[in-house]
């Protein structure tokens, strides 16, 4: 009997790169410092203090930001799990944008662009997995 190599059962799987992209489209390192100088503020709590007031509004701004990514960009733009009228598309959006993670045209646009529908798309032909009318409903 022959000796099977550990790899023999593993399909072979073409490796792609992105040789489309311009380098001159590729974001900068520094383009992040504004996030992550936001992040470095909130260190400041220490020294200005925290009052209740505040505390509860930071709350109530973060789960409105958390829905806005969640439910508004990745499920409605990114997977159109739900219908919904043009007004809360809109809050949506407004809401997703406050938490600063790019457009709702990113989240929304093709496979092809490599927005977010880029990274999670389903395999060809198989149509979104998340999308409403997956199962037949809706």
């Amino acid at each position: 009997m022959s000796p099977v190599s550990p790899d023999a059962a593993l399909p072979q799987v073409p490796v792609i790169e992105d040789t489309d992209t311009p380098p001159e489209t590729r974001r900068a390192a520094w383009t992040n410092l504004p996030f992550l100088g936001m992040h470095l503020a909130c260190v400041l709590v220490l020294w200005t203090g925290i009052s209740p007031m505040a505390a509860w509004i930071g709350l109530a701004t973060l789960l409105v930001r958390m829905f806005g990514l969640t439910g508004g960009y990745h499920r409605y733009f990114c997977h159109h799990s739900f219908k919904t009228s043009r007004v809360f598309q809109f809050m949506l959006a407004w809401a997703g944008a406050a938490a600063a993670q790019k457009g709702p045209l990113w989240w929304a646009g093709p496979p092809s662009v490599l927005g977010h529908r880029g990274r999670c798309a389903p395999p060809r032909g198989q149509g979104f997995l998340l999308g409403p009318h997956r199962l037949g409903h809706g």
